[in-house]
């Protein structure tokens, strides 16, 4: 039967080593990571740092300030495009905002609605367009006009889902 080394004798034991304990030190903690933020919100607690609750942004927290007197309205035109607002994007508009000389606002105009840029200068009104091509309506007292809202938020897609295709781009298949 073979011996152990350490039965030996004349054999080195191996060393072993300590370190010292670690001094309990008045060091602030750490900020917690993302992960442990998330933890903290599926056991129904406060959203992270980055305002995000569990993984999902709450687009309404983030761009709401008066729920009951907001609304959103989807563009058709392209009179705004100079400001950046282009057809399918949604407007966040907000009814309870004050509406001053420059803001982007929603409005009926003889009955159309239409989303301009405000210009008051002393007793007289125009919606402004950001694009060349319309003209700016100046607002007299004969014309129907109500301010519905600012605009406060643009969302807008930068890739356009096609929610139809014309028959001939469709597959032989599909078009049985």
């Amino acid at each position: 039967m073979a011996k152990k080394q350490s039965d030996e004798p004349g054999t080195k034991k191996a060393k072993v080593l300590s370190f010292p304990r670690r001094r309990k030190t008045s060091r602030k903690k750490a900020r917690p990571s993302p992960v442990e933020d998330k933890k903290k919100v599926e056991n129904d607690q406060e959203p992270n740092r980055f305002g995000f609750d569990g993984g999902r942004l709450d687009l309404n927290r983030h761009l709401v300030k008066n729920a009951a007197a907001t609304f959103y309205v989807r563009v058709t035109g392209d009179s705004m495009s100079g400001a950046g607002i282009q057809t399918d994007d949604i407007l966040v508009v907000d009814r309870s905002e004050p509406t001053h000389d420059g803001d982007i606002i929603i409005a009926i105009v003889n009955d159309e609605l239409c989303v301009k840029r405000l210009r008051m200068r002393g007793e007289r009104v125009e919606l402004l367009p950001e694009n060349p091509e319309y003209d700016p309506i100046e607002i007299t007292p004969s014309m129907k006009f109500e301010v519905w809202g600012k605009v406060l938020h643009l969302i807008h897609a930068f890739q356009k889902e096609e929610d139809e295709q014309e028959a001939d781009e469709w597959p032989d298949i599909l078009k049985g």
